[in-house]
């Protein structure tokens, strides 16, 4: 079992993420999560912020419970962003389908940002 923080650790953050998502959905369980990634200086608020959202929906998803590190303030931000770089438009599509663990962090993303083919 490689952790959410060893993939932060080891693989470029687009890959930690999408690694991370079909291993937690093949093999749910808390010990992926346990550990808080939020002391990486390396990653950016908004990764940050991200793999919270992320671990989030994952745990309401599977009934898991929730590690303490995502609730941590530094995984909400200020300011929102909103993926793709979106302007115009797009961006009023994103804060409509954005899922609430996304939208509660300020972020915006598409309604199947946590989907995998």
């Amino acid at each position: 079992m490689i952790t959410l923080r060893q993939r932060c650790q080891s693989e470029e953050v687009n890959f930690a993420l999408a690694n991370f998502l079909d291993d937690f959905r093949r093999e749910p369980s808390y010990d992926y999560i346990k550990d808080s990634i939020l002391d990486l200086d390396y990653l950016s608020d908004v990764e940050k912020a991200t793999f919270a959202a992320t671990v989030d929906a994952l745990c309401s998803e599977c009934h898991i419970r929730r590690p303490d590190w995502i609730f941590d303030p530094s995984t909400y931000l200020s300011k929102p962003h909103f993926a793709m770089n979106a302007k115009g438009d797009f961006r009023i599509i994103l804060l409509h389908e954005s899922p609430r663990w996304f939208r509660s962090r300020n972020l915006f993303v598409t309604s199947n940002c946590l989907e995998r083919v």
